[in-house]
């Protein structure tokens, strides 16, 4: 059984016993403070075995070596100021979920003890607890989905490690992804509580691989936007202007690709998704949107909207929350992508923790995933429930 024991006395540090060739990171002989360790190749019930151990694989000489994770600070995941959910919106989100920041810290640190007791599930530190509070509200504060929803995230991240769970995602990538899209998130909620994003095509003609850095890229942004934003759902809005043949063709091309990125992207992120608009649609859209619709849950299928023109579009999003390109009221898309660049590619130390968070399917209860077989998240066997003394 993994053990994680308190390090140096220092609150919030943590050490865990676990196999080095899943935790690339920096070396050293010793964790300074703030920091999370992994260290090993030992595992052992007993207490007193476990600290012997830990300092002999802590020494300078020890046969294990160490590496290290810097955990980010819990106040870093904030979306930019002029963007975030006032204290108001989120109070009223919480009550909408039946449930309030008292109550929340606590189901998330419930949610993290259930977690770190599974056996193929990897060790989560404290400062996870940003993550499980975001994701219990995004599960509607379902403790239950939550659970699963969280063994299909990891699960995905392990399999699909190169396009989910790898985390490159830095400035070069994300100029280089402007070049295919542009995504614009509206600076204030809906009165539904609702996020407003709109997503802008490029005209310019795609390679696979500027195809595949697409979806890798969004579905990471996705994932921490989770963690920064508060809110009851996104309503995501597409403008098609600048569809082409191109990326019909790229569309038809990477349809596995396609596959991965929305199984990863409904099954293992617990988006919210209140409506898809589809706007500025160019005749010859139809053909990739029937193959796109394949991949969508009969949910989401219920939820798009074809919209003929922006006046269409109007009725349902208010111009106060569309960019310059779709006539309103927010600077354009590009602006937009420009302001939220260096915040996405500024969490290092994050990044750098996540890369070390996988699955080991050969301790998973019933058995291995079948996710490598088929990109269909679903949990094998039943949850143990959680007993404390």
């Amino acid at each position: 059984m993994r053990r994680p024991l308190p390090f140096g006395g220092g609150g919030g540090t943590w050490v865990r016993l676990a196999s080095l060739d899943r935790s690339p990171g920096w070396s050293s002989s010793g964790p300074p403070p703030g920091f999370s360790v992994e260290t090993g190749n030992c595992c052992d019930e007993d207490e007193d075995a476990l600290s012997r151990c830990l300092s002999h694989c802590l020494s300078p000489h020890g046969p294990h070596g160490l590496t290290m994770v810097a955990p980010p600070c819990a106040e870093a995941f904030q979306m930019p100021v002029g963007w975030r959910a006032t204290a108001d919106q989120r109070k009223k989100v919480l009550a909408h979920l039946g449930t309030d920041e008292e109550r929340l810290d606590a189901d998330a640190r419930s949610l993290r003890a259930w977690f770190n007791m599974q056996p193929h599930l990897p060790f989560l530190p404290e400062s996870e607890l940003v993550m499980l509070k975001a994701y219990l509200l995004n599960c509607k504060n379902s403790m239950e989905k939550s659970k699963k929803g969280l063994d299909n995230y990891f699960t995905a991240r392990t399999v699909h490690y190169d396009f989910f769970g790898s985390y490159n995602i830095n400035e070069e990538e994300l100029v280089k992804c402007t070049r295919t899209i542009t995504l614009s998130l509206a600076k204030d909620l809906t009165p539904d509580l609702t996020r407003v994003i709109v997503a802008n095509l490029s005209g310019d003609d795609q390679s696979e691989e500027d195809f595949a850095r697409m979806c890798r890229l969004n579905l990471l942004k996705a994932d921490t936007a989770m963690r920064m934003d508060t809110n009851l759902g996104i309503e995501l809005v597409v403008d098609l202007s600048y569809f082409t043949p191109n990326h019909a063709k790229q569309t038809l091309l990477n349809f596995g690709l396609l596959k991965t990125y929305f199984a990863c992207i409904m099954g293992a992120l617990p988006t919210r998704m209140k409506k898809l608009h589809l706007v500025n649609a160019p005749p010859f859209y139809a053909a990739s949107f029937n193959l796109i619709q394949m991949l969508l849950k009969d949910k989401i299928k219920e939820r798009v909207i074809m919209h003929p023109n922006l006046k269409s579009l109007y009725s349902y999003v208010s111009p106060r929350y569309l960019p310059k390109e779709l006539g309103g009221d927010l600077p354009s898309c590009d602006e937009t992508e420009a302001l939220f660049r260096p915040v996405f590619a500024g969490f290092e130390d994050h990044y750098a923790l996540q890369r070390t968070l996988k699955v080991d399917e050969s301790r998973r209860p019933g058995g291995p995933s079948q996710m490598h077989a088929e990109a269909n998240f679903g949990c094998e066997g039943s949850f143990r429930k959680l007993a404390l003394d």
